[in-house]
């Protein structure tokens, strides 16, 4: 695994807002971000136990798949 270092950062030019208005946006925006994140790693979640008891449900006969 590589990791970022000093002499790999040095090529780098980074740009901090100075304005205190556009770092509370910024900080806004990453914010809702990270709540959209959340939001679907719950989802994702949630979907991956309906289908773990589904799965279940299927291996245990409590469900019968029909045939066409």
């Amino acid at each position: 695994m590589h990791c970022l270092g000093s002499t790999f950062l040095e090529g780098f030019t980074a740009y901090i807002p100075t304005s205190t208005n556009e770092q509370r946006k910024i900080a806004e925006i990453l914010s809702s971000l990270d709540d959209a994140i959340a939001q679907t790693e719950a989802l994702i979640q949630k979907q991956q136990r309906i289908k773990q008891g589904l799965m279940q449900d299927l291996l245990t006969g409590q469900v019968r798949v029909g045939r066409e």
